[in-house]
């Protein structure tokens, strides 16, 4: 730095002198650097010639930049902290020393000084974008601190680890833990104090003594020393009065710092001291010491300002216990969301979903399963070891409570989501959530949602594909208006129609022999299910509320060299009755159909129908078709299907999907003009397709389009039941 300011070469860093200890260890360099100043009047009094001494240590480290005018301002932001009567230096980099150094340029420091100088002066330093300061900035301790801790009355002061410097965590203790506790040590006694708003800015100096501490707030205009004379002198009321006073005091300053722009932010701050609470008292003028015994002054005396310097303190950053408003503001979310959420399934696939929104501050949770968490289970489950044995959802529940350090976070059922005999809280939680997701990966689940039409919430469905590769959301639209049912539908149809989704369901898991032979568990590692949960979990906060249902697909987990993202909005549903049976049809066959309609018209066209039945409930999905076969014959006046790769079509069709889709029955046009009636022919044809499907205990499926509309037929039994969808 020397040779590069000797060396003339900087015109605005001039060299004043160069100074020693006498010791060796600290020397300076001092420099007056030329700030560039315009004609917009400044801020912050920055002068435009500024004298700095730039400090270094025989160790390793980035220097350090102290202003040396007497009269430099200290109510600025971004400088360090200093005890009275030392020099405050500059904050100039928000990285440790260590980071600085690998970058670090005599040139660029100096370069870094001059910027600091300059944006002080126009009190553009602190960013927008940024942070408040805090009052303080670091403490050498760390104290960690609940909330609850506003109302306790007794404390004790503990360290969870062996090691010296780790954090002090303050324990709120009932009154009978603390007499049982009276001795140890570590009991601390506890005094809150809220000070008025300060401005944003920081403290001038590190205080050392509660005299000092109460100089510092009262220069930034917080009163602290009437608040605290009040909390020590409620001291002798509480019934453990004795012993309170003879503690050690945690003293807890809570502040709201304001920005001139209207921002604000919370700083509390923890000052710990040995000297015990009744002779703060005394030294404070409200206590007194009379026979042994500790006792309030009915009037106040004035305050023992020396025996206020004698009671030295150490200031500790206080850190609040995790809340859900910690964890959402440490996760980047504008708020915490306390509305109810539903997760059906505390398995792999939920457990990993449901503490990914939680560490996040999402949710309040009902829990639903019915299962029980064994030994294996720990390969892949977001649950604590101690809890095998237990119920799952009892032991998702517990992670919950335990990390927002409250029973009202999560609540168990042990139950499955669709069974008759639930329990009346499960069903009010149901029809009263914001949000239910099934992580069961059951598709009467599923449907059993689907069609509970007291369910306000919408409604998704998260899992992963036999081999653990993948991961799957399925989500409703928020007015329900499109139901999970139909977007599972539209998922099989994406799924067997989409290329990349080739080997999508392909069983490629091996079973782990954990139970009978219908107790399976696939081999998928924590490193796939980790994965895709955190995945599946952000998506889904980002589908919420979104007005259209929708299918996000993630492929290629296993082979951990990058997964490729589907997403496709899935189109309404029509559902229509037709005799006994509900018609649920997809608008974008119908769309398709009058597509290939028009394409050959005006000649008649058609093809197959690819959909399922649930005969539990007597709904008919028709979710897509295929274009005619190659040997098709058309003509103004009929259609005749071909048979070429119409088998090898429904193989794959129902090899793709596990057999969830399958050929339902067929779809033709009639010419333009001509309305959607069914020809003695077009009967002919739907006595065909009933004896394919006798077998199947299904209505056969006829779809007529013409001018009218779509006509959907429906035969069983030798009868026939018919509606027109216009």
């Amino acid at each position: 730095m020397y040779a590069l300011i000797a060396s003339g070469r900087l015109d605005d860093v001039r060299l004043v002198d160069c100074l020693s200890n006498e010791t060796g260890d600290h020397e300076a360099i001092v420099v007056e650097i030329v700030v560039p100043l315009g004609q917009k009047k400044t801020v912050a009094d920055i002068h435009t010639v500024e004298p700095v001494a730039v400090t270094f240590r025989p160790q390793t480290s980035v220097p350090t930049a102290y202003p040396l005018r007497e009269d430099f301002p200290t109510n600025v932001p971004h400088v360090n902290v200093a005890p009275a009567g030392f020099p405050r230096s500059l904050c100039l980099s928000e990285q440790p020393p260590e980071d600085q150094l690998r970058s670090y340029t005599a040139a660029g420091f100096l370069s870094q000084v001059r910027w600091w100088l300059e944006k002080t002066a126009y009190g553009k330093l602190h960013g927008d974008e940024q942070p408040l300061d805090p009052i303080f900035h670091l403490s050498p301790v760390d104290v960690i601190a609940s909330d609850q801790l506003n109302d306790a009355d007794y404390v004790m002061g503990v360290r969870l680890s062996p090691h010296d410097e780790a954090p002090l965590v303050l324990v709120s203790l009932s009154e009978k833990e603390y007499v049982q506790a009276i001795g140890q040590d570590g009991l601390m006694t506890p005094l809150f104090v809220i000070t008025d708003p300060v401005a944003h800015g920081q403290l001038n100096w590190l205080p050392l003594s509660l005299a000092e501490l109460v100089k510092v707030y009262d220069e930034v205009g917080a009163d602290i020393l009437s608040t605290l004379k009040s909390a020590v002198k409620a001291l002798v009321s509480k019934p453990q009065k004795a012993a309170l006073l003879a503690q050690p005091t945690a003293l807890v300053v809570k502040t709201e710092i304001k920005s001139p722009d209207g921002r604000s932010r919370i700083q509390k701050k923890a000052f710990v001291t040995g000297t015990s609470a009744g002779e703060t008292g005394e030294a404070l003028g409200v206590l007194a010491k009379e026979g042994g015994v500790w006792a309030a002054l009915i009037q106040s005396q004035d305050v023992a300002t020396d025996a206020l310097k004698d009671i030295g303190i150490a200031s500790a950053d206080l850190h609040p216990h995790f809340s859900r408003n910690l964890a959402a503001a440490a996760s980047g979310y504008d708020d915490a969301d306390e509305n109810t959420i539903v997760l059906a399934g505390a398995g792999a696939v939920g457990s990993h979903f449901a503490m990914n929104l939680a560490r996040g501050g999402i949710g309040t949770w009902h829990i639903v399963d019915d299962d029980f968490l064994l030994p294996h289970n720990q390969a892949r489950y977001a649950l604590e070891p101690g809890n095998i044995g237990s119920a799952k959802c009892d032991a998702l529940c517990l992670v919950i409570r335990r990390l927002y350090e409250t029973a009202d976070a999560a609540h168990p059922h042990l139950s499955r989501i669709d069974a008759d005999n639930r329990p009346d809280a499960l069903t009010s939680a149901l029809h009263t959530a914001s949000a239910l997701i099934d992580a069961t990966a059951s598709v009467p689940a599923a449907r059993h949602l689907a069609f509970d039409n007291d369910i306000a919430g919408s409604v998704s469905s998260i899992f992963l594909n036999p081999a653990g590769s993948d991961g799957v959301v399925l989500t409703e639209s928020s007015d329900r208006s499109i139901k999970i049912d139909c977007v599972e539908m539209h998922y099989y149809w994406l799924i067997s129609s989409d290329d990349k989704f080739a080997n999508h369901l392909a069983n490629a898991g091996q079973p782990l022999p954990v139970g009978g032979c219908r107790s399976p568990s696939v081999l998928v590692p924590e490193t796939q299910v980790s994965l895709l949960s955190g995945l599946m979990a952000g998506r889904w906060l980002k589908n919420r509320g979104s007005e259209m249902a929708s299918i996000s697909v993630w492929q290629g987990a296993d082979t951990f060299e990058g997964v490729s993202y589907t997403r496709v909005e899935v189109p309404g549903f029509t559902d229509v009755s037709v005799g006994d049976w509900t018609v649920k049809i997809s608008d974008e066959l119908v769309e398709l159909a009058n597509t290939l309609k028009n394409k050959v018209a005006p000649k008649e066209t058609g093809g197959i129908i690819a959909g399922t039945w649930d005969r539990l409930r007597n709904v008919v999905y028709l979710v897509g078709i295929y274009d005619a076969p190659p040997d098709s014959v058309h003509s103004e006046t009929g259609f005749e299907r071909g048979s070429v790769g119409v088998f090898k079509t429904i193989l794959e069709l129902e090899q793709s999907t596990l057999g969830n889709l399958t050929y339902v029955g067929e779809w033709h046009s009639h010419p333009p003009g001509a309305l959607s009636r069914p020809s003695s022919e077009d009967k002919t044809l739907l006595r065909w397709i009933g004896d394919i499907l006798v077998d199947v205990e299904a209505p056969a499926t006829m779809l007529i389009f013409g001018k009218d509309g779509c006509r959907i037929i429906l035969k069983e039994d030798n009868e026939e039941r018919q509606t027109l969808v216009n």
